[in-house]
């Protein structure tokens, strides 16, 4: 028994890699310099994206990002620059693989007595 209540979900961890910081430095040095926020490998690391997934086993993980990978790999690129036009081409399963490391919580307890929401 759980001391808080658990959520029905798993939570995939979406940690950049060198490429996509590669990436947001070049797109940056195209912006007039008032408007860069240059970012390190390690600062994107530390704050990185979590994705709530339908709850999973770690042995399944393979199987939702089959699926998932081409929306997690927009929603990350969205995130710094949604000009679609500058976004690299093609986007492969193994650029994905490249640009980000991906692990799995598969249990999701619920600290906040509050009802989840959305934006």
């Amino acid at each position: 028994m759980s001391l808080f209540p658990l959520l029905n979900r798993s939570v995939l961890v979406v940690r950049p890699r060198a490429p996509f910081a590669q990436w947001i430095s070049s797109m940056e040095a195209q912006l007039p310099e008032e408007e860069r926020t240059p970012i390190s490998l390690d600062e994107l690391q530390f704050d990185s994206s979590a994705y709530l997934i339908p709850e999973t086993d770690p042995e399944e993980q393979e199987t939702i990002l089959d699926e998932a990978w081409p929306m997690i790999f927009e929603s990350e690129l969205a995130s710094w620059f949604d000009d679609e036009e500058a976004w690299p081409t093609p986007r492969t399963r193994e650029m994905f693989d490249e640009w980000f490391e991906t692990s799995l919580n598969s249990l999701v307890m619920d600290l906040v007595d509050a009802p989840l929401e959305t934006d």
